[in-house]
């Protein structure tokens, strides 16, 4: 799992525009205090955050994609 955490990391910081820890804060908040999450600060979310991250996501996928394929033992077929 360490390996993991660190390609995730690796990639994360490839997008340092997006505010991973606030991100995960947020999820913390949403699961342990779903009761007590402003709605209003959900749709803020949705409506101003959501697309820059989708594109973050999306550029993350590629790069891994990349490196997956750099990887691949010579003849290795898919």
């Amino acid at each position: 799992m360490a390996r993991t955490h660190a390609h995730a990391e690796e990639i994360k910081a490839t997008q340092a525009e997006i505010p991973w820890q606030t991100i995960s804060g947020f999820r913390n908040v949403i699961v342990h205090d779903y009761f007590g999450v402003d709605l209003r600060a959900i749709e803020s979310i949705l409506v101003h955050h959501i697309e820059p991250l989708e594109i973050a996501c999306k550029q993350m996928l590629v790069q891994i994609d990349k490196a997956q394929e750099r990887e691949k033992p010579e003849g290795f077929c898919r």
